[in-house]
């Protein structure tokens, strides 16, 4: 689903707002969802660029929207401010009393959707492990209760992995975006996600529209990798949320062996993690180790 297209003066609105902020409005980037619009700014004093996200106008038409725009940006800020691994907003408000916007970091590889394909080597699969196991790492952090409250992403999947090359690692990281539908558990609303669930990774439970939990982006989390490593989602290619659905609330997901014998944990691990029941689900430090650990095999056949 496109978001609906800026007229000429929301355009000029935000190339007004962002002149007054130092920064210059580029070129348009590719939006992998439905809710916003991404272009690529740059940032005069610090000959900087970062990417500005705006939310579509229908979005925000009423105050409950604003709040909701509103509420994902302080959340994403203050995790982003605990966790490395957690994109955190760099600005944010309201043009025009109707426009939400946001300015993230710009991440130059982009984000796991546009990987290409799996990795054939063993470079790349080492590579790949480290930057999903930076994602797992996130992922405990939201839901072990290291912040104040207990939080659950909502809509974990390639396109919100961002790609970091961090200046003091020598192994690129992924970075967890986009903080849309994150809840926490403690809220009274955090159930299925309606219309704005993302049909390809979402849990049972999600459809159900029952309470969510940790395990329910573990679910989710399972399903960017094996995407990540074979290519394809586990459940096949499917059209509308109608199939989607009766995929995840009865098929049994097509979960290959992986060739290279330093990946049969994580195939054996998402097993486990596209459990229907979401207490059955292993948790995600459990993911972050096995990544670890196979990133470490890789790292030691590799020194042979």
């Amino acid at each position: 689903m496109a978001p609906v297209r800026l007229s000429s003066a929301d355009v000029a609105a935000v190339e007004h707002a962002l002149q007054a902020r130092g920064c210059e409005l580029g070129t348009p980037l590719a939006s992998e969802g439905g809710m916003s619009h991404l272009w690529l700014i740059r940032h005069r004093a610090l000959d900087e660029q970062r990417v500005l996200k705006v939310m579509s106008p229908e979005m925000l038409a009423h105050r409950e929207g604003l709040l909701y725009f509103e509420r994902e940006q302080r959340t994403a800020s203050q995790l982003g401010q605990r966790h490395p691994n957690i994109v955190r907003p760099l600005d944010f408000g309201i043009i025009a009393n109707r426009l939400g916007y946001a300015v993230l970091p710009y991440f130059e590889r982009g984000s796991l959707a546009r990987l290409g394909g799996p990795p054939r080597r063993a470079g790349g699969q080492r590579a790949l492990c480290r930057i999903l196991g930076g994602v797992a790492d996130a992922l405990d952090f939201l839901a072990t209760g290291s912040t104040p409250r207990v939080f659950v992403h909502r809509d974990v999947k390639p396109a919100n992995v961002l790609v970091a090359e961090l200046p003091d690692a020598s192994q690129p990281t992924g970075i967890l975006a986009d903080f849309g539908l994150t809840r926490a558990v403690d809220d009274r609303a955090t159930t299925g996600s309606g219309p704005f669930l993302s049909p390809a990774y979402a849990a049972p439970e999600l459809w159900r529209g029952e309470e969510v939990l940790p395990a329910t982006d573990v679910y989710a989390f399972a399903i960017t990798v094996l995407e990540c490593f074979a290519g394809g989602n586990p459940f096949g290619d499917l059209r509308g949320q109608a199939a989607w659905r009766a995929a995840h609330l009865g098929a049994e997901p097509a979960i290959r062996p992986p060739r290279d014998r330093r990946l049969q944990p994580l195939a054996e691990l998402a097993h486990r993690s596209l459990r229907e029941r979401p207490g059955q689900r292993p948790t995600a430090a459990a993911w972050r180790d096995a990544l670890r650990t196979a990133a470490e095999a890789f790292d030691r056949e590799e020194r042979r």
